[in-house]
């Protein structure tokens, strides 16, 4: 798809969806304008507030992407002063910007926002979140969108990705079993846990298409079937370990019951599609094997 937007500004650019978006928007054609990661650690003072509105006048972008965040949930527990900045302060700063300027703005939000619920696929009038995370995103969506109507957010669900050179990585489902099979070393996963993962680079090959969204929130990712467990022996299948499945993936049958399955028809409404988890992951190891 090809967008009337050529200017980007992009928070995050050396992140792990970041990285990845500032590599394909630069090879098609787009100027992008990577925002300091200094300004978004600094919190949401005057100074920052400053620098930041000198960058957009400089850049004048016809775009936002915002995917920067503290998006460990187990740092935002511990450190909700730090996430509320982050997650919440910054974003409002950028939303305000976007606005004066007349940026249309992408913010990446989570499935996080529908932590709290079970009985997915949730659609996107039913968020509800018991944790830090996911509350700071619902509260960010909110000030984006008052500050800047046109804001589309996208709920993400969980990203993978294999090991690409120049890109972060993280410890994603896929790499985790990947190394726990190198090591021999068995992994629990829950079959009472019920989400979307989503091969990264479909995230960023329909990111163009989230240019021309109304604003508004929309579910952004991979639907499921299946538990964590069902989607772990997935992988091990297409790794080519299936037969060591019994033996590395353990079934923790005893974990806290969760469903933050997400709804994508209001995306698909607009003719943006995601494959299934499973599906996601045979792409995703397809792309890295083809020509090996």
């Amino acid at each position: 798809m090809k967008s009337n937007y050529r200017c980007i500004a992009l928070t995050g650019a050396n992140g792990f969806l970041g990285s990845r978006l500032f590599a394909f928007l630069r090879t098609h054609a787009y100027t992008v304008v990577p925002i300091s990661s200094h300004l978004y650690k600094r919190g949401a003072g005057v100074d920052m507030q400053y620098e930041l509105a000198n960058v957009f006048c400089q850049a004048q972008p016809d775009v936002l992407i915002h995917t920067a965040a503290i998006s460990d949930t187990g740092c935002c527990e511990n450190n909700p002063s730090d996430s509320f900045d982050s997650n919440v302060n910054f974003t409002s700063v950028c939303a305000q910007l976007c606005e004066q300027i007349g940026c249309k703005m992408i913010f990446t939000s989570s499935d996080q926002v529908y932590s709290a619920l079970l009985a997915g696929e949730h659609s996107e009038n039913t968020a509800l979140s018991s944790n830090v995370y996911g509350r700071h995103k619902l509260e960010a969506e909110a000030a984006a969108s008052r500050f800047c109507p046109d804001t589309v957010s996208l709920r993400l669900t969980w990203m993978y990705d294999l090991l690409s050179c120049g890109m972060k990585t993280h410890n994603n489902i896929l790499l985790r079993i990947i190394r726990a099979a190198m090591a021999n070393t068995p992994i629990k996963f829950s079959s009472t846990d019920f989400r979307g993962i989503t091969y990264v680079y479909e995230v960023v090959k329909n990111i163009e298409a989230a240019f021309e969204l109304d604003g508004g929130v929309y579910n952004f990712g991979s639907g499921s079937s299946h538990s964590a467990y069902d989607i772990a022996c997935t992988i091990m299948n297409a790794i080519g370990l299936g037969g060591r499945c019994d033996e590395l993936i353990i079934k923790d049958e005893n974990s806290t019951p969760r469903d933050i399955r997400m709804d994508t028809a209001k995306a698909q409404a607009h003719g943006i599609y995601f494959s299934d988890s499973c599906e996601g992951i045979l792409k995703c190891i397809s792309d890295y094997t083809i020509g090996l």
